[in-house]
């Protein structure tokens, strides 16, 4: 009989070992579960926001290149600006612009004519009288804005110290005069002038002239329309 009661309570013993060690691993099994579930993701969901805000910082700061700063694929030199493209809505005429008409061929330059202009002693005047015809006319109003800002930007990236003085435009003549400089400056601003695609041009006559005591100015006549790209000299 004792052995009985004995063997009875050892069997209850280990029916409640064995509940202990299957409660203590369902236990640690729900601390793992609720470990990962609402510690470790919360900490994975600010990693991935940090990256996120990471990843937004970098591509706001990411440097912006202006064209006139981007280089070639060796790193030279700066890639050239795109060359200026005029949208002509009219073309010159006797009645619009009598003035620039003189100076034109039928599609051609007229030597002789832009010649005797930039000699005249009433250039000004002459000047004067076109800068009249071209503000009645907004497409050479337009080009007159446009290419003297060109001219005076040009300039100052050559760092050619020379002055546009003035530059009146029609719709395929321009017509200025360049100061505080001599020959050799004229010269150089001359060649930049020809050679940079950001100021077009199809014809160029330019001379200095003497207009004081040491004192010369550069008159130059430049055509802006393709189809008047040649200059007419006449028969001796």
């Amino acid at each position: 009989m004792p052995f009985f009661i004995n063997l009875i309570s050892r069997e209850k013993h280990m029916k409640k070992k064995s509940f202990f060690y299957f409660s203590t691993a369902i236990l640690a099994a729900l601390l793992f579960y609720f470990f990962f579930a609402f510690v470790k993701k919360p900490q994975d969901s600010v990693e991935s926001q940090q990256q996120t805000v990471l990843a937004e910082t970098t591509k706001q700061f990411e440097p912006r290149v202006a064209l006139s700063d981007q280089t070639s694929s060796d790193g030279a030199k700066p890639i050239a600006p795109p060359p200026l493209v005029i949208q002509r809505r009219n073309s010159s005429s006797p009645e619009k612009l009598p003035f620039e008409y003189g100076l034109l061929l039928g599609k051609s330059m007229d030597s002789k004519k832009i010649q005797s202009l930039l000699f005249s002693k009433e250039f000004d005047e002459q000047i004067d009288a076109f800068a009249n015809q071209s503000l009645a006319d907004p497409d050479a109003s337009e080009l007159s804005s446009i290419y003297k800002k060109m001219l005076e930007k040009q300039m100052k990236n050559n760092k050619i110290k020379i002055k546009l003085r003035r530059l009146v435009c029609g719709t395929s003549i321009c017509v200025g005069t360049m100061e505080n400089g001599n020959d050799s400056e004229y010269a150089r601003w001359s060649g930049v002038f020809l050679d940079d695609s950001a100021t077009p041009n199809y014809g160029f006559v330019n001379s200095t002239i003497s207009v004081g005591a040491d004192q010369f100015e550069n008159r130059f006549v430049f055509s802006t329309d393709p189809e008047a790209n040649s200059i007419t000299v006449p028969h001796k």
